[in-house]
């Protein structure tokens, strides 16, 4: 299921409001122990660093990080499954991440950033999330904030874009 950002119905996926409201987050589920969560986070990391050089590996975040500042749409995974499409934006001191769909926006400070969780690094929360969205999970990244298990999963349009 695709909703398009601008063109959802009014009555859209009503978990959007608590998604970008920030009362129940985007997708309630456990968390993991913090020293867990480096753990996987860095493994992520690893295998990143193995794949591309010292030098490419640079260019790459850095022209993500310019890409985001800049501001973009992503496909935001709904709970329920749905996907729609949202502008996501990095602040220019790169400390906060503003997610907008329509006239919703939520900012997440990145220092509460837990845990970004791709499939190597799944746990059954994110497995469910994508089976529930009939997507491949190697296309998923989840970012996991806040310290109340919330979640914020985009679909990547490549697992290289991942």
């Amino acid at each position: 299921q695709r909703q398009q950002g601008g063109s959802s119905p009014a009555s859209s996926d009503a978990s959007l409001s608590s998604a970008l409201g920030g009362d129940a987050g985007v997708d309630g589920g456990g968390t993991r122990p913090r020293n867990e969560s480096r753990r996987s986070s860095s493994a992520s990391g690893e295998a990143m660093a193995r794949r591309y050089g010292k030098d490419e590996l640079r260019d790459l975040v850095q022209a993500f990080t310019k890409d985001m500042i800049k501001g973009r749409p992503l496909e935001v995974v709904m709970p329920t499954g749905s996907i729609v499409t949202a502008k996501c934006a990095l602040s220019q001191q790169l400390d906060m991440l503003r997610v907008q769909v329509q006239s919703q926006a939520r900012v997440i400070a990145l220092g509460d950033l837990e845990e970004v969780i791709t499939a190597e690094t799944a746990d059954a929360t994110s497995a469910a999330t994508a089976a529930a969205a009939s997507v491949d999970p190697r296309l998923l990244v989840t970012l996991a904030f806040g310290g109340a298990g919330e979640r914020l999963t985009f679909q990547a349009e490549s697992a290289e874009a991942r």
